[in-house]
């Protein structure tokens, strides 16, 4: 009698990945018989390289407009520079003048009768400046103090000063004092410190000296602006050196916040 044997053949089912592979590629050798399969994947290369030089296009397209917009602020900053107003503040002329023998600071020395500096201040821009509000002080200081910019404290006396306007190339002047002790705010009695005798000869031998400082605000057409000035006065016989260093760095301009 005949026995047929059992075949070694194993179903897919007993090989699922060999039942795998051979349906991928019975499916792909379906799809390349297809006439659409290339079209398809023509299509789908075309929408990679597509997608790509878009997103290189937007970065290369950024880059250019923030360049074109940075330049922009420049310009418009170099514009508003140009054309803006600004305040120059100076000590007189005939305090200021370069003495050029011991002769001329004795001069200065006797010239000084009152604590008294009245600012120049000079629109030295292309606006016209308008609501100038500066408040301004003058002090003695030792030949080892630097100026902390008190502005009369504690007493609270200070020179408080308003002008509407002033065209460019114009001047006005910044009354400026020292106010002798015992003043009080807004009291009719206060009187400028005087330069004593005793004074002139601290000064001459450079045991002091005098700094002279204001701030304030101002508007034109662009917006509103701040400015500080510190000077200091130093008529004496003999070199010195005084901390004038805080005195020179007080001085700058700038803009205010917009409102």
């Amino acid at each position: 009698m005949n026995v047929d044997k059992p075949k070694n053949d194993k179903n897919d089912s007993d090989n699922p990945q060999g039942g795998y592979f051979h349906d991928l590629w019975k499916n792909l050798k379906t799809e390349f018989r297809r006439p659409r399969f290339f079209l398809e994947i023509a299509v789908l290369i075309a929408g990679v390289v597509y997608t790509t030089y878009t997103i290189k296009m937007f970065h290369t397209n950024k880059i250019a407009s923030d360049s074109a917009e940075s330049a922009a602020d420049t310009a418009q900053q170099t514009l508003i520079a140009t054309n803006r107003s600004w305040l120059e503040i100076t000590i007189p002329q005939e305090v200021m003048k370069s003495p050029k023998s011991v002769k001329d600071f004795e001069r200065i020395r006797l010239n000084l009768k009152q604590l008294n500096f009245p600012l120049n201040m000079t629109n030295i821009g292309k606006s016209p400046v308008k609501n100038i509000q500066i408040i301004s002080d003058a002090e003695v200081l030792h030949s080892t103090e630097a100026s902390n910019f008190s502005y009369g404290t504690p007493q609270g006396i200070f020179n408080s000063t308003f002008i509407s306007i002033v065209y460019p190339t114009r001047s006005a002047i910044i009354p400026t004092a020292a106010w002798a002790p015992g003043s009080k705010p807004a009291s009719p009695d206060n009187k400028i410190e005087v330069v004593t005798p005793e004074l002139r000869e601290d000064l001459r031998q450079a045991r002091k000296y005098i700094v002279v400082y204001a701030r304030g605000t101002f508007d034109d057409d662009l917006g509103s602006h701040w400015v500080q000035f510190c000077g200091w006065i130093a008529p004496t016989d003999f070199p010195a050196n005084f901390p004038s260093g805080n005195c020179v760095a007080y001085n700058g301009t700038g803009d205010l916040p917009k409102k």
